[in-house]
């Protein structure tokens, strides 16, 4: 058999390993009903998957999903949008941690702080990598 949708395979497998470390869990922890469902549920996402990786008709289904251009420019617009929420809240976050330490003195909140701080510095260097990256190359 030949795995004509890569994505759709490696995303099977990826539920396969979910639902077996479920399992692993059941097993070691004992049984409880939400985790039973939450195996099932892997275990019939990663079927669903690996089944369509292996049919032409579905990865052609789906590479058409992929290259309609609409759809990959909402998907652009809601990454973007949903990159300037979580760093305007981790911005937010970063000042009231700084506000609330310098209050308090609290260790607490110079650790939570620096982390907040870390996560924002580095978004941003990320996010200029990229563009200068795209720039380039596009």
């Amino acid at each position: 058999m030949k795995i004509h949708h890569k994505r759709g395979f490696v995303r099977g497998v990826v539920f396969l390993t979910l639902g077996i470390t479920v399992l692993l869990d059941i097993w070691a922890k004992g049984y409880h009903t939400r985790f039973g469902l939450v195996a099932t549920l892997m275990f019939l996402l990663a079927a669903m998957d690996i089944t369509r990786s292996f049919s032409k008709v579905s990865a052609l289904e789906d590479s058409l999903a992929d290259t309609d251009e609409r759809d990959q420019y909402i998907i652009m617009k809601t990454a973007r949008m949903a990159l300037n929420i979580l760093q305007s809240l981790n911005l937010g976050l970063t000042l009231l941690l700084m506000v609330l330490y310098s209050l308090t003195n609290s260790p607490m909140f110079l650790g939570a702080f620096i982390l907040a701080a870390g996560y924002t510095v580095l978004s941003f260097i990320i996010i200029l990598a990229a563009n200068l990256y795209y720039e380039k190359h596009e």
